[in-house]
């Protein structure tokens, strides 16, 4: 067995499919997704990181519905990259107040979410809710320890 895959066994990183769910047609007119997938191969594909990953053991998967406490469980790290836009998808999913706390639960109980390629409006500004309410939380926990001392 590969050293390197004992520093990831049993960890599992989640990539998001469901803010970012662009498709595109390939040459025989079949509609795929594409865009920041473990499956693509091409330049804008994670197949290179799925590889990287699996090197030290690390699990990967992904998440075409939206996060809850129940689909986030038994994942260590949860990509969302790129959130589609109105330019880019029919119907792009927003990341709205259920979905939000369901990553600030799941952030405070240890896991960790990456946020690669942040440059949108839309994805700086779940940002900015998602640490409100992290900050929020740290306050009053903050609060709650030195009260109890």
């Amino acid at each position: 067995m590969n050293a390197n895959r004992a520093l990831g066994k049993g960890k599992t990183v989640m990539l998001d499919y469901f803010f970012n769910a662009e498709t595109k047609k390939d040459i025989t007119g079949h509609v795929m997704p594409w865009h920041y997938k473990w499956e693509e191969r091409a330049n804008g594909g994670y197949s290179l990181w799925a590889a990287c990953s699996a090197v030290f053991g690390v699990n990967t998967k992904s998440l075409a519905e939206a996060p809850s406490a129940a689909n986030l469980k038994g994942t260590d790290i949860y990509i969302i990259v790129d959130p589609d836009t109105p330019q880019e998808s029919e119907h792009p999913n927003y990341i709205e107040a259920p979905q939000i706390r369901a990553i600030v639960d799941w952030v405070k109980a240890g896991g960790v979410l990456v946020f690669p390629w942040a440059t949108t409006s839309a994805i700086w500004s779940s940002i900015i809710s998602i640490n409100r309410q992290t900050v929020r939380h740290s306050i009053q926990q903050g609060q709650s320890q030195q009260g109890a001392r």
